[in-house]
C-alpha cells in the first residue's frame, strides 16, 4: 500500500458531460464537467416534479407527473439541444426543462442534484483512493497508457489503449469505484454526518432514501449517455441497458444489510420510485440487457488482489 496521496478536485468548463480521474506527476486529480452538473440538475428536476416520488415533500397535488418529451431522458433533452445550437444556445430556441410547481420540491430537487453529484465525487475520488489509475497505468505499458486515466463516458477508447487489459477488469473498476461510493454515500447518512444544512435538516429515513435514489439515478444516468455517445452525437435511438443500476441495487443491498438496516424494504421502495421515474421517460428505457454480475465474481476477486500494492492509505 501507498501512504502519500495528494488530491485536486475541481469542475472542467464543458457543455459535454462527463467526469474523469487522472494523475500528474504525484498530484492525483477529479473532476466534474460543467455540463455533467447540468444533466443532473435536469435530471433531479424532472424527478420532483412527479407527485409519485417522495410524496412526503411539499404539496404533490401541485405536481402534474408530466412525462418526458419525445422519450429523451431529462437532463440529455437541454444538453441535445445546445449542441444542436453550436455550443451556445439562444434561450428563446430551447424548451423549457420540466420542473417542479410546489417550492418544497423545488428545493429538495437541488439537494437531490447535490447527493447525484457526491456521488460522482466519491467515484471518481475511489478510482484514486484505490489505486486505480496507478494500476491502470502499470498493466498498459506502452507509450500511449503513460497519462491514462478514467474518461467515464469513453472506457471503450480506453480499452483500446490499453490492449492488454481485459474489459472485464476494467468493467470490475468501475464496480468498485461505484461501491465505494455508494458505502460513503449512504454512510453519510446513516453516521448523521450530512454537511448540507437543508438535506441534514430532513428525517434521517428522508435522506437515506433520496441518497439511494440519487445514487440509482446517477447509476443509470452515466450509463444511458456512455451508450448513447457510443451511437454517435448523442442520438438516441435505442434503450440504454441498465447493468450498472442492476449491480447497484446489489451492492445497495449488501451495504444496508451490513448496517443492520432493512435493505430488501428500503431498495425495493426505492427502486419502486425511481423505475415510475423510468417509464415517465419512457418504457423503452426500463429494458435490460440480463447482465449477470456474478459472472464477474472471479475476476473482481484476482483484481482485487493484484489492486493491493496500489491501494492508498489515507487517514
Amino acid at each position: 500500500m501507498n501512504a502519500d496521496f495528494s488530491l485536486y478536485v475541481g469542475f472542467l468548463e464543458s457543455v459535454r458531460p462527463n467526469a474523469l480521474a487522472n494523475k500528474h506527476g504525484d498530484v492525483h486529480i477529479a473532476a466534474m464537467h460543467t455540463g455533467l452538473a447540468m444533466v443532473i440538475l435536469e435530471f433531479a428536476w424532472f424527478v420532483m416534479a412527479q407527485g409519485e416520488v417522495f410524496p412526503e415533500i411539499g404539496d404533490i397535488n401541485q405536481e402534474t407527473s408530466p412525462a418526458a418529451l419525445d422519450g429523451i431522458p431529462p437532463g440529455l433533452s437541454v444538453l441535445l439541444q445546445t449542441l444542436e445550437f453550436g455550443g451556445v444556445a439562444e434561450t428563446a430556441n430551447l424548451t423549457a426543462p420540466i420542473m417542479p410547481n410546489d417550492p418544497y420540491r423545488s428545493a429538495a430537487s437541488y439537494y437531490l442534484a447535490l447527493l447525484m453529484m457526491r456521488f460522482v465525487w466519491q467515484h471518481e475520488l475511489a478510482h484514486c483512493q484505490l489505486g486505480h489509475i496507478d494500476f491502470l497505468r502499470d498493466v498498459g505499458r506502452h507509450a500511449e497508457s503513460s497519462t491514462l486515466g478514467f474518461d467515464e463516458l469513453n472506457l471503450n477508447e480506453l480499452e483500446q489503449m490499453a490492449l492488454s487489459l481485459d474489459s472485464r477488469i476494467l468493467q470490475c473498476l468501475e464496480f468498485e469505484a461505484d461501491g465505494y461510493a455508494l458505502g460513503q454515500s449512504i454512510g453519510i447518512q446513516v453516521e448523521n454526518k450530512e454537511n448540507i444544512d437543508g438535506i441534514a435538516a430532513l428525517p434521517r429515513d428522508l435522506r437515506l432514501r433520496m441518497t439511494l435514489f440519487g445514487i440509482y439515478a446517477m447509476s443509470w444516468l452515466m450509463e444511458a449517455m456512455a451508450s448513447t455517445f457510443t451511437r454517435g452525437r448523442l442520438a438516441i435511438t435505442h434503450p440504454a441497458p441498465i447493468r450498472r443500476l442492476q449491480m447497484t441495487q446489489n451492492m445497495a443491498v449488501w451495504e444496508l444489510t451490513d448496517l443492520g438496516l432493512e435493505a430488501p424494504t428500503i431498495t425495493r421502495s426505492v427502486l419502486r420510485e425511481f423505475e415510475f421515474v423510468l417509464g415517465q421517460i419512457g418504457k423503452q428505457w426500463l429494458q435490460t440487457d440480463k447482465f449477470d454480475p456474478i459472472s464477474y465474481r472471479t475476476v473482481f476477486e484476482e483484481t482485487r488482489v493484484k489492486l493491493e500494492p496500489y491501494r492508498y492509505v489515507v487517514d
